[in-house]
């Protein structure tokens, strides 16, 4: 029983004992309806009909316990899949690769990648936790436009995350390029108060961060 190259096979042709990849012809094909099917055998012992042109168009045709097996290495060779690290790792590489994940737009539709370092899980652990990982904390790029790759990525909190976001108000404030809200929040003055003032009446920062709420912008 020798393996078949698909290509130079024709679906009239093939028949029981001919080998396709991993499956083995076990039986004569048959119709089902307008699609020809023949019985088969998975080197992994499991016996199932399959399409006869799914059969000659498949680079290396099997049941699909090749492609179980490679995620089953890939997820059990560290022993962390279920871990949070993992859970960050793996959900920066589907927002910029898998267009129907649901924030796709926000990364990978707008050009963000994963640099190649870090498609390797072990790298990305790595850097991790040399770089103050723990489980309270989330992967925040520090260029939010920028891609993910060890010079633009930091640990932040939500809180800090929250605040460098795309849609984030920056100000200059005695010397520094800040936060509106981190101002607000150093000065213990309501966030949407200190925005009102400064996005909608124009007033300085000084002035919205220290002029007292009656009589101010309500």
């Amino acid at each position: 029983m020798s393996e078949m190259k698909n290509a130079a096979v024709r679906a009239k042709d093939v028949k029981a004992g001919m080998r396709f990849g991993s499956l083995v012809t076990t039986g004569s094909s048959y119709c089902e309806g307008k699609v020809r099917k023949i019985p088969c055998r998975c080197d992994c012992g499991k016996e199932y009909a399959v399409r006869v042109d799914h059969l000659l168009d498949s680079r290396d045709p099997s049941c699909g316990c090749k492609k179980a097996s490679k995620v089953s290495v890939a997820r059990t060779v560290h022993g962390e899949w279920t871990t949070k690290l993992w859970g960050h790792w793996s959900a920066m590489r589907r927002r910029c690769s898998t267009a129907s994940t649901g924030n796709f737009a926000g990364y990978g539709g707008r050009g963000i990648k994963v640099c190649d370092e870090w498609k390797d899980y072990l790298a990305f652990r790595d850097w991790a936790l040399a770089n103050g990982y723990d489980d309270s904390l989330s992967l925040d790029r520090i260029d939010v436009n920028g891609d993910y790759c060890p010079e633009n990525c930091r640990w932040a909190t939500a809180k800090e995350q929250a605040r460098n976001r795309r849609n984030t108000i920056y100000v200059d404030f005695r010397g520094g390029h800040v936060p509106l809200a981190q101002l607000a929040e150093e000065y213990n003055v309501d966030p949407d108060l200190v925005y009102s003032r400064v996005v909608r009446l124009g007033w300085n920062v000084e002035r919205a961060l220290s002029a007292p709420k009656k009589g101010g912008a309500q």
